[in-house]
């Protein structure tokens, strides 16, 4: 026996985690000094061997379920329990590292167990594999109108290999974390997870890693200590067969071209500026300026700025009301308090890039001159800015050096530029990078605007993300390196899947899903025909 199967022994137990009653202390238990437990590990191919360990156990228990398929969904469920019976300890432990409010973590930590339970009922109900069967023709007809051999043909959705690895994001613990929706994603597509530790919470990811391991979720950790040290995350990547990043465009590029060097893919979420696009009938009253300036100004500041989500670029037409509005904005964003980010290299990142904006020709608008601010205790505050350009520009302004490129970049923090736009249209269809969101108040929607962002909001803000099987969270790069896919929504299992197709396939030879019983009852395309 390995020394990773030897840990992964531990594993055998009741399948609630209520019931084994989880040792709370260990949870939360943490510091130099303090021995680290399974399942964290310093090689990542024991960790595999780890993670596929208790996968294969989790399969040898499945006769406790019918049908024969509930193991997957009931480990998911158990999972979401067990978090749940850990909640108070997690959201205190998360807290502390992150800065951010528990009040802020609640609706995050709700977000991580709803997605587990959603993936638990897509699994179950099985349609996601996408089944679909063609006969061979049976008649004359049929075979004349046969296009190439008269095989019996049935394809499906398959795991793409056997161990997904993830790297969390530090902005969202428990949504991007290691049991978040990448992990959970993965899980329900059939796949053991690698969880790479973020550097910046080892806390909170091997507490909720301890919690994986009570639960017999086939998920192993990875310590990474040194944020500078890459050899960790390459370790990770050879070892596992498909990768999920979550994070800032540098870091995605990093890892999806690392990942590119070893053949294997990688799905990376990384930054966006979203736009949001006001017109003059949004902004025609002051009760209208008012409304719309408190919406964007708390959307923006929420969390620190912290959301990949949050509104980045306000282009807003030149209106009566425009400096008023404008003004409201800044006075929202001025009346928020300096907060600790999430990390010392999150706050000189943000200090860095409102300067850099400045240098590039942008002008505060909010009262306080400088982006960080120290507290008596010498921590980092990150201070919200609302930053001006002088003009309506597009891409082609850029391209031509007339405005720099680095006005398009994303900040990571609670800052915002508004750019006063002429045009409604030109600025809808070419202004602004590929993102993730493109946000309308009062604004016509371009023809092209689906092509340029992941998702399109109507009123509100791009912020807050609801987890349900139409939601797309991504968009063209450097929203994501792979825009045909999203990290949200029950679609997000597809990114770890491949197509297989099964050609004069006996009954007994084929899988469950493609046999003529169609026992699970499952949604499937049979000869073109959508049904039962």
């Amino acid at each position: 026996m390995t020394k990773a199967q030897g840990r992964g022994g531990k594993q055998r137990g009741k399948t609630s985690a209520s019931k084994q009653g989880l040792n709370k202390q260990a949870l939360i238990k943490q510091g130099r000094g303090v021995q680290l437990l399974p399942p964290l590990f310093r090689d990542a191919f024991a960790a595999r061997q780890h993670a596929e360990d208790v996968l294969e156990r989790v399969g040898e228990h499945r006769a406790e379920w019918e049908p024969v398929r509930e193991a997957r969904p009931a480990m998911l469920e158990r999972l979401a329990d067990g978090l749940e019976a850990a909640r108070a300890e997690l959201l205190g432990v998360c807290s502390e590292e992150t800065g951010l409010t528990q009040a802020e973590l609640a609706p995050e930590f709700a977000r991580m167990t709803g997605t587990l339970r959603m993936f638990a009922g897509v699994v179950r109900e099985g349609s996601w594999v996408r089944a679909s069967i063609d006969h061979a023709p049976r008649t004359e007809a049929e075979r004349k109108a046969c296009i190439g051999p008269p095989h019996d043909v049935r394809r499906m959705l398959v795991p793409l290999g056997s161990c997904a690895g993830v790297f969390g994001a530090s902005n969202f613990p428990f949504a991007y974390g290691v049991c978040g929706g990448d992990t959970a994603s993965a899980l329900a597509a059939g796949l053991s997870v690698v969880v790479k530790e973020h550097p910046a919470q080892p806390r909170v990811g091997r507490a909720l890693a301890r919690v994986a391991q009570a639960c017999a979720a086939p998920v192993a950790y990875v310590v990474h200590e040194d944020a500078k040290d890459m050899r960790v995350a390459r370790r990770v990547i050879e070892a596992v067969d498909a990768i999920g990043f979550t994070g800032s465009v540098a870091g995605g590029d990093a890892v999806a071209g690392m990942a590119h060097a070893l053949h294997k893919p990688a799905f990376c979420e990384m930054g966006s500026a979203n736009l949001v696009d006001v017109g003059h009938e949004a902004i025609a009253t002051a009760g209208q300026r008012e409304a719309l300036a408190k919406l964007l100004g708390e959307s923006i500041v929420m969390r620190v700025g912290q959301q990949c989500t949050r509104p980045g670029i306000i282009s807003v037409v030149r209106h009566e009301g425009f400096d008023d509005f404008v003004s409201k904005l800044a006075g929202v964003m001025d009346a928020a308090a300096p907060r600790r980010m999430l990390s010392e290299h999150v706050a000189k990142r943000y200090e860095a890039r409102i300067k850099q904006m400045v240098r590039a020709g942008c002008s505060v608008l909010t009262k306080r001159s400088k982006p960080i601010e120290k507290s008596k205790a010498g921590e980092l505050l990150a201070v919200p800015v609302l930053l001006g350009f002088g003009g309506a520009f597009d891409l082609e302004d850029v391209g031509a050096g007339l405005v720099p490129a680095t006005v398009l970049d994303e900040v990571f923090g609670p800052a915002a530029m508004v750019v006063p736009s002429g045009e409604l249209v030109r600025a809808n269809q070419t202004f602004a990078r590929p993102r993730l969101t493109t946000t309308l108040h009062g604004a016509e929607l371009s023809s092209n605007a689906p092509q340029r962002a992941g998702r399109i909001v109507f009123g509100g803000v791009p912020t807050g993300v609801r987890v349900c099987q139409s939601m797309v969270h991504s968009g063209p790069y450097p929203a994501c390196n792979a825009p045909a896919t999203t990290a949200v929504g029950a679609l997000a299992m597809e990114r770890w899947c491949k197509w297989t197709c099964w050609q004069n396939g006996q009954e007994h030879a084929l899988p469950e899903e493609l046999r003529a019983a169609n026992p699970r009852g499952m949604m499937r395309v049979v000869d073109g025909v959508w049904g039962r």
